[in-house]
């Protein structure tokens, strides 16, 4: 695993301490705590486990040493984008004299955006050693396997695929249908404008034209959605389904979805077409 480790010089009570012995070891990422070592993929919606341990911190001068440490743990994505507060906290202890190797542990969780998109993430943590006033920080990647999506895309269905049944673990090569047959289409409306505080507001309709030029089916709007979520969402997860009957015509079919900001006051007209025989 990739360890970065920068050293923070702070100014101490007698002088000028550098972050030479402060250190943090052993960063593990985990699927559950305590569970065994992770080094594959997360998913959105997933919880990243993180755990670490600390070494070179000083004691006092007293008779019983004590040690004190506090930490703070900030998860960021691929954009350095914070997607959960920053988790802070403290452990002071202490010590007997066996205890010459001790090495406190420090701990973290956070949840992958379910809306997260592929990329390489990172848990930054910055440790500060309160006896020796010393501070050290480091940075922990870790990958996110979400979907790929263009950024600073325009408003549009992005990635329009069919299936033969919503659960279908992959699209249709081609899409040939048989009558009487339904017509899975999936997509991801992506592009719209985000406010200041992540709100969103988008519908899209859908029109399909038969092979004879005739509207086949209209629905319009076919969904809705807005929000506004502490982490920004960037794209809207879309599915509709056109149901053919026994007595379809053979022959190409037109599927136009026009996607909305309704914010914006901006839409956008997508084709795709699949066919009958």
């Amino acid at each position: 695993m990739t360890r970065r480790i920068l050293s923070t010089l702070m100014l101490g009570a007698n002088g000028l301490f550098g972050a030479e012995g402060l250190r943090l070891e052993d960063a593990t990422f985990r699927q559950f705590e305590d569970g065994p070592p992770f080094q594959q993929s997360y998913r959105p919606g997933e919880q990243v486990f993180l755990d670490l341990r600390i070494t070179g911190y000083g004691r006092t001068e007293e008779e019983n040493p004590e040690f004190k440490l506090k930490w703070t743990f900030r998860a960021v994505d691929a954009d350095g984008r914070q997607f959960e507060k920053p988790y802070a906290s403290r452990l002071s202890a202490g010590l007997a004299a066996q205890d010459t190797d001790y090495r406190p542990r420090a701990r973290f969780s956070v949840m992958v955006p379910a809306f997260a998109l592929d990329g390489q993430y990172r848990v930054e943590v910055s440790l500060t050693d309160e006896v020796a006033q010393k501070t050290v920080e480091g940075s922990f990647p870790f990958r996110v396997r979400g979907k790929s999506l263009p950024k600073d895309a325009k408003l549009d269905a992005w990635y329009c695929r069919f299936y033969r049944q919503e659960d279908d673990p992959a699209p249709l090569a081609l899409p040939i249908y048989r009558s009487g047959a339904e017509v899975w289409l999936k997509f991801e409306l992506q592009g719209f404008r985000l406010s200041r505080l992540n709100a969103f507001r988008v519908n899209y309709g859908v029109r399909v034209v038969g092979p004879d030029g005739k509207e086949f089916l209209k629905q319009d709007p076919a969904a809705a959605e807005s929000g506004q979520p502490v982490y920004p969402q960037t794209y809207v997860p879309a599915t509709f389904v056109v149901k053919l009957p026994p007595s379809a015509l053979p022959g190409e079919y037109r599927v136009s979805i026009v996607v909305r900001d309704l914010d914006a006051a901006h839409e956008h007209t997508t084709d795709v077409p699949y066919r009958v025989e």
